[in-house]
């Protein structure tokens, strides 16, 4: 029986992988190239012992990884309260970083927090975009059932036609889980202005809409105008003529201001150099006229004249020694 030339140099098999040593050859063999397995058998490992560290630690990754527990009410609405702090800070305002903003509500909904719980900020953000996704649903739904009714008509009734026209809507038949939520949000004016927000979209789509209507209806042989977006030179024009009506507003504003207060201060002097150059007359006058009184010649006037400018002669002393008594009397 013959071999091929590679038996004669110590082999049983070809050599497709490691070479084993046959013959009581003295050379080491390599280590198989069968996979780790086959690496740790030659290494002498204890596979079981490895297999049991393996598992042990894919357990703890489970364990880090499991979901947890479903948020309860409590938890909610501490974290309404503290959207509603955080959000309306006169102080930090809300031009706040997305990362700051919700890092900001984590610390404030765990300092605030009266139960257990290791929620983090994304958690939180993502739990709120589902309370005001769905508040808001059920927002537009009870301004729905209130425009319905007239006017007396218990709020707690309204809620509950709401919870049912909320209820028949879902595919499932699903109650609204939020109530809790909403009945905390509804009256923040930060949320007031995102369902205002929303239900002006929706108005401007829906006239946008009923033009689209109008204009199918049309006839075929009447020119349709689409109307174009406003240019950068419109939309400037349009901004000069919205200053113009809404005040003076604008970058000529404050000069504006000024001249008016310039304006104002100098008719205010104006009006108090005209009282004293007027004041000054009328002394000038009274005095001229005490004058005259005082050192005419009463003797080469007429008996009636003469008696009137005794007389003011009289009250002209009279005043007089007033006025030299009170200023005497003030020093």
């Amino acid at each position: 029986m013959s071999f091929p030339d590679h038996a004669a140099a110590g082999t049983l098999f070809p050599t497709t992988g490691t070479p084993f040593p046959v013959n009581g050859t003295s050379s080491s063999p390599e280590v198989p190239v069968a996979g780790p397995y086959t690496q740790m058998m030659a290494e002498d490992i204890d596979v079981e012992a490895l297999d049991e560290i393996v598992s042990s630690q894919t357990n703890v990754e489970k364990e880090r990884r499991k979901r947890q527990h479903n948020y309860k009410h409590d938890e909610d609405i501490q974290l309404c309260i503290s959207w509603e702090t955080i959000g309306t800070d006169p102080i930090v305002g809300n031009e706040q970083p997305r990362n700051s903003y919700w890092n900001r509500i984590a610390e404030h909904y765990h300092d605030n927090k009266s139960f257990t719980s290791n929620r983090n900020a994304n958690s939180l953000e993502h739990r709120w975009s589902t309370i005001q996704k769905e508040c808001m649903k059920f927002q537009a739904d009870y301004e729905k059932i209130e425009r319905h009714h007239k006017s007396g008509i218990p709020h707690t009734e309204n809620m509950k036609e709401a919870q049912a026209f909320c209820t028949s809507k879902d595919p499932n038949n699903k109650t609204c889980q939020f109530i809790h939520c909403w009945l905390k949000v509804r009256h923040v004016p930060k949320f007031q202005a995102l369902c205002s927000n929303k239900r002006s979209r929706k108005e401007h789509e829906g006239v946008q809409a009923d033009e689209g209507g109008i204009n199918q209806t049309l006839d075929s042989s009447q020119e349709i105008h689409n109307k174009r977006p406003m240019g950068r030179k419109q939309a400037k024009e349009k901004e000069k003529e919205k200053v113009k009506s809404g005040g003076e507003q604008g970058p000529y504003k404050d000069m504006l201001e000024r001249m008016v207060l310039a304006k104002e201060r100098e008719t205010t002097l104006k009006e108090e150099r005209w009282s004293k150059t007027l004041k000054i007359q009328q002394e000038r006058l009274s005095w001229e006229r005490e004058m005259k009184i005082m050192f005419c010649d009463a003797n080469a006037l007429e008996p009636y004249v003469k008696t009137y400018v005794l007389a003011e002669r009289k009250i002209i002393a009279a005043q007089k020694v007033a006025e030299l008594n009170a200023a005497a009397s003030g020093t």
